[in-house]
């Protein structure tokens, strides 16, 4: 998240507020240590805790994709169950179960398929495995604003289109106590406002291509 969401922003907040500095940690926890930090950013499937004071930044798709390179050489994909023949890149899944993906159909949202895999790569960072994608070593989900201008470019493909693997959400929180330094409230404004402005502008470009090629590979 910190290289897709927070560094494409730092140059231009840093040239309207040359005054502020930007302390950034990075961290893959489960449970995001609001409390620790004066923002935390963190990506979620569902609501956080009504304890947990936090402003929703952008809604998105997570999206399976993959290198031309690696599809010309893989098996047919016509199907949710066709990936049980593919080299599959997952994401490390709370609750340790990474040999199913979960997937949706918009048409039928609430008929999930769940389609058994044998993983070839399973990490915690999504840089990872989008770099893993990006060398032809196999399929992985992304949230499609991350996502998005690799596709338009053709680096990656989407497929099995229109099916997704989840709706995430990015949060942007703060701690419970009351009193939040003003160049923190600046720093939120700018994370939220640029964050949906740039993603809004990624998925635009990648829609629009998409509409051309219908079979959501953009050519």
């Amino acid at each position: 998240m910190a290289t897709y969401a927070i560094a494409p922003l730092i140059a231009a907040f840093h040239a309207r507020y040359p005054q502020i500095a930007i302390e950034l940690t990075v961290e893959a926890r489960h449970e995001p240590p609001v409390e620790d930090h004066d923002i935390t950013l963190f990506g979620a499937d569902a609501r956080p805790a009504p304890d947990v004071v936090a402003r929703k930044v952008v809604d998105a798709e997570a999206v399976l994709v993959a290198a031309p390179r690696y599809l010309q050489a893989a098996p047919p994909l016509a199907a949710p169950a066709d990936l049980a023949q593919h080299a599959c890149l997952r994401l490390q899944q709370p609750d340790g179960n990474s040999r199913l993906w979960r997937m949706w159909c918009p048409r039928e949202p609430d008929q999930p398929v769940e389609v058994p895999i044998t993983p070839l790569l399973v990490a915690n960072h999504t840089d990872t495995l989008i770099r893993a994608a990006l060398d032809g070593a196999g399929i992985t989900s992304v949230s499609l604003d991350i996502v998005a201008p690799y596709l338009v470019r053709g680096d990656l493909v989407r497929v099995l289109a229109p099916w997704i693997t989840g709706r995430l959400s990015m949060y942007a929180a703060v701690p419970t106590r009351k009193f939040i330094p003003q160049r923190t409230r600046v720093l939120l404004d700018w994370l939220v406002d640029e964050t949906r402005r740039q993603t809004t502008a990624a998925v635009a470009a990648y829609t629009a291509q998409a509409a051309v090629a219908p079979d959501g590979s953009g050519a």
